[in-house]
């Protein structure tokens, strides 16, 4: 083996493990120690160059041992998922299968790439993957791809659509940006705050497995700054539900721990509590937006939650209760 190839594998295994020995290098390379020593030596040299201040990115721990400094190394542009520790890369690989956002298909490939060799949990993730049921019939992958491009290259993009059971064509999209949001990958058109599912038409927020026959167009205008789509103002003002809507300020009376409020809106205030038949109810102010999103989590509440204002909101929710309770009735 030549010594440049020597120095890169040298520099690979450094990466997978936490520490190497000189000995097994010596073991495994079959040279001398002080080869290995000028090895790492060139490696900690190159290395140091990228991180530009007195900081070790290559380390001696101990004697004839050897262990790179992972946040560092990821500073410099080096970081992969075979750098988190085992526990964190766990929590990862959980977050991304309950999504369900990814066909079976995909999601294997996906383990497949960020799952190292030695990893020590592979068992805890076998029933779920066994047992793993997509959301989207088609892969998804390839779909952002091509949306990542024709983002890049600010690209209007055409495609066919299908809501409600209705097909539609939209032509020379500008796409704003790619949002992940309660099991679905979307694609934002518009402002947050604009129309959203009234007029199937004016739609300007698309499910990415919804669309088909996705084609780049001509090059678009993208907003001003102050009129783009913000991912996280939409997020924090719907919790899971991501639709569009005017920005609102609801007050809420809850009848349970309002933490189960809290945790989906952090644009929050408790306003006061009280007790009611030895029950604690907290008036919290929300500060949220109109969009159907809201409604759909306000419904999902049951007894435990009511609107005291806006009025306008309020009304809205007793009408559709009403209707519910009509279905029970027939």
């Amino acid at each position: 083996m030549k010594a440049n190839e020597r120095l890169l594998e040298i520099f690979i295994q450094l990466t997978q493990s936490p520490e190497i020995t000189k000995k097994e290098l010596i073991d495994q390379f079959g040279v001398s120690g002080s080869s290995i020593q000028r090895d790492i030596q060139t490696i900690k040299i190159v290395l140091e160059q990228f991180v530009g201040d007195d900081r070790e990115i290559l380390m001696q721990p101990r004697k004839g041992v050897y262990s790179l400094d992972i946040e560092l190394l990821a500073n410099i542009g080096f970081a992969n998922l075979s750098l988190l520790e085992d526990h964190k890369l766990l929590a990862i690989l959980k977050i991304i299968i309950s999504s369900r956002a990814f066909t079976m298909e995909e999601l294997q490939d996906l383990l497949a790439i960020l799952t190292p060799p030695d990893f020590t949990h592979k068992n805890l993730l076998k029933n779920e993957v066994a047992f793993y049921k997509s959301v989207p019939q088609q892969g998804v992958l390839e779909k952002i791809q091509l949306i990542l491009q024709a983002i890049s290259e600010q690209r209007t993009i055409s495609f066919t659509y299908t809501k409600n059971f209705v097909n539609l064509t939209f032509e020379h999209k500008m796409v704003e940006m790619i949002f992940f949001s309660d099991m679905y990958f979307y694609i934002a058109t518009a402002n947050h705050a604009s129309e959203d599912d009234i007029h199937l038409e004016n739609l300007n927020k698309f499910r990415i497995n919804n669309m088909e026959n996705i084609k780049l167009s001509a090059k678009g205008k993208t907003l001003p700054y102050n009129q783009r789509f913000q991912a996280s103002e939409l997020v924090h003002r719907t919790g899971s539900f991501a639709f569009y809507g005017k920005p609102i300020s609801l007050v809420i009376d809850f009848y349970y721990d309002p933490v189960y409020v809290l945790d989906r809106f952090p644009n929050h205030r408790i306003e006061s509590q009280r007790v009611e038949d030895g029950q604690t109810v907290s008036r919290i102010r929300l500060e949220t937006n109109d969009g159907y999103g809201l409604k759909m989590w306000l419904l999902m509440q049951g007894k435990q939650v009511k609107v005291i204002s806006p009025i306008s909101l309020k009304i809205a929710i007793q009408e559709e209760l009403q209707k519910t309770l009509k279905l029970y009735d027939q």
